[in-house]
């Protein structure tokens, strides 16, 4: 089991790549979500593990990532092959 921060920086790394894939700047993403330039920085360099609604607004703001992978790492196919 992973503890809190372990989960928030792969989460970081996650979003980090998804956020370069797409070619979206931390500033797009800050004005896109409401959440404070300064936030955003301490999210992407995972200082701090994100709160759920800050994960809510970057997943309504980057609707193409999948939920699962971002928070995870894991994939939707993973868990039918699991059922």
């Amino acid at each position: 089991m992973l503890n809190r921060m372990g989960a928030s920086t792969m989460f970081h790394e996650r979003l980090k790549q998804h956020m370069q894939k797409d070619g979206v700047t931390s500033a797009m993403l800050s004005r896109s979500t409401g959440i404070a330039p300064s936030n955003m920085c301490h999210l992407l360099s995972g200082t701090r593990p994100p709160k759920l609604k800050t994960i809510a607004k970057i997943l309504n703001a980057l609707p193409l990532v999948d939920a699962r992978w971002l928070i995870t790492g894991g994939t939707k196919n993973e868990t039918d092959a699991n059922t």
